[in-house]
């Protein structure tokens, strides 16, 4: 007699369930009673892919960092170039040279990082920051077939050009809508991250809703309560929407960790309504980000699952699905830190790390 250990998977385009079975030459087969298979585990993933731009010199977008050499000789670029904020990107806008090449590199590490997730068929949704156009997007979609039905953006206002975006499997349900954060007691010149709350509806299988909003708050360097102020905007949206509905908000909320511990910001605006995933999930996972000068780990990339306030069963977050997603070599540098695109050396892929967590349906 032979022990044999059978593992057996059965996928499908709505249902995929996995078992392992112990037996003695036995093959057990897995069989709904349901009359109507549905999709019972749904995975949300939020990546901000660092810069993700064409090539294409686009006059409604400040891009002049991401465009091919030939293009950058002009006495015009370089006085743009001249303006940038930082000395670094400066010398970027000047002598990057971001061809068509580049893009192709880009791209298909970016699709290496999707096939991470559900053994290589990708995320259900993928909420996106720093996108420069509906078009790049639809490129990375079609060249990688990564499967996505909808691809939302709407163009925002703002200074860098770039924008965020979801990629779903599930077709639209509603028209989608960027909402801006009206933020009191800041100054104007602090007023330039107007990328906007994306806003999207989705329908599920048996006409399930589901929405999901992509948000890029703005950057450390600004003060923390325009973090704050963003937070507040983003539960008012939720409130907006009817009490079952599934409601799955991410992005890159670009809140440090010191900043977190410091001031309770996401205890205080985020933890009240929404679960927030990477303090629900496992203690295994660092951080998303990490900052050399601190030398200190962040979950700059957040998800956040609406908490339910009814007796609704029909759905719920498996709270220890959450996930960095980090297993591309090309994703870390030699010492295990996220490994930023380089142009120029053709290595890396973002300085972020993506994250994911699943929510389960029930039948």
């Amino acid at each position: 007699m032979i022990n044999k250990e059978i593992k057996l998977k059965i996928y499908s385009d709505s249902c995929y369930f996995s078992t392992i079975l112990l037996i003695m030459g036995l093959l057990v087969s897995c069989v709904s009673t349901s009359k109507v298979q549905t999709k019972d585990r749904i995975t949300v993933m939020t990546f901000n892919v660092e810069n993700l731009f064409d090539t294409k010199d686009d006059v409604n977008k400040n891009d002049d960092t991401f465009l091919p050499l030939a293009l950058k000789k002009t006495i015009q670029h370089k006085k743009i170039c001249a303006k940038a904020r930082f000395p670094a990107w400066v010398e970027q806008c000047l002598y990057w040279d971001w061809n068509e090449d580049v893009v192709n590199i880009k791209l298909s590490r970016l699709a290496q990082v999707f096939h991470q997730v559900n053994l290589g068929k990708g995320p259900d949704f993928v909420l996106l920051q720093e996108i420069e156009n509906k078009e790049i997007l639809e490129r990375l979609n079609q060249e990688y077939k990564l499967g996505f039905k909808e691809i939302v953006l709407i163009e925002g206002a703002d200074v860098r050009g770039i924008d965020v975006a979801i990629m779903s499997k599930f077709p639209l349900k509603e028209k989608a809508k960027l909402h801006y954060v009206k933020f009191k007691n800041i100054s104007k010149d602090r007023i330039d991250d107007t990328r906007g709350i994306l806003e999207a509806t989705f329908e599920l299988e048996n006409h399930i809703p589901i929405t999901l909003f992509s948000a890029h708050f703005p950057a450390p360097f600004h003060p923390v309560e325009m973090r704050e102020q963003s937070l507040q905007t983003l539960n008012q949206l939720l409130f907006n929407l009817p009490q079952d509905r599934i409601v799955v908000a991410g992005g890159d909320f670009n809140i440090p960790s010191e900043e977190d511990h410091s001031t309770q910001i996401l205890e205080k605006f985020a933890a009240p309504h929404w679960w927030v995933a990477h303090k629900e999930g496992s203690s295994q996972w660092q951080g998303s980000t990490y900052y050399p000068k601190n030398k200190s780990w962040s979950f700059l990339d957040i998800l956040l699952v609406r908490k339910l306030t009814t007796n609704n069963k029909k759905w719920r977050l498996d709270k220890q699905s959450f996930r960095v997603l980090n297993g591309d070599p090309e994703q870390k540098d030699s010492q295990g830190f996220p490994k930023e695109f380089d142009p120029v050396k053709m290595t890396g892929v973002s300085d972020h790390w993506p994250t994911a967590i699943d929510i389960l349906l029930e039948n």
